[in-house]
């Protein structure tokens, strides 16, 4: 498969079950052909894993509360996701992230990723059905040539602000800066 790039501002929705049967097609062409490529997938209620390719390494990341005015997760699942192998947000992510550098560690990222999306964000727990929303592309960050710049250049959406308004989110702060 080919890497097909939405672009940021363009978002293809798609049902949570062809999500999931989708993902190790996209992850194995994120790896194969992505140079400084992200995929973020949210979901209805706002949270997101996403994926970042450079040169043969992908760290997938899951959304966490350190930049939030809210609790996007609980307290139990941080401490699942920590139990599931993730890694807990520091210096280099401030998302739950966790890296492969192989192909032929897609289907174990596959399992970890599913896990996280039906199990501890709870995506698709009711009988009603869900869709996801995606989208594709490549960073922004030209000429920079530290990957940590690279990846915070590349960032969708700034939540610092993430306000609760009694289920009217408001995903962005009022200097409309964005990041995720």
């Amino acid at each position: 498969m080919a890497l097909h790039l939405t672009g940021s501002d363009n978002p293809m929705e798609t049902s949570l079950s062809s999500l999931i049967a989708n993902l190790p097609e996209l992850l194995g062409a994120m790896i194969r052909e992505g140079d400084r490529v992200l995929a973020v997938v949210d979901f209805p209620d706002y949270r997101y894993v996403q994926f970042w390719a450079e040169g043969g390494l992908l760290i997938s990341e899951v959304i966490s509360n350190q930049n939030l005015e809210i609790e996007a997760i609980t307290a139990d699942q941080e401490d699942q996701l920590v139990t599931a192998g993730w890694n807990a947000p520091d210096e280099f992510s401030p998302n739950f992230y966790f890296t492969i550098t192989s192909i032929a560690q897609v289907p174990f990222l596959m399992k970890m990723v599913t896990h996280v999306i039906l199990h501890i964000l709870e995506q698709g727990s009711t009988l009603a059905p869900q869709t996801a929303s995606i989208k594709t592309f490549s960073n922004a960050g030209e000429g920079v040539a530290d990957i940590l710049e690279a990846r915070g250049a590349s960032r969708v959406r700034i939540v610092e602000n993430w306000v609760d308004n009694g289920g009217d989110v408001s995903l962005f702060s009022d200097d409309d800066g964005c990041e995720k």
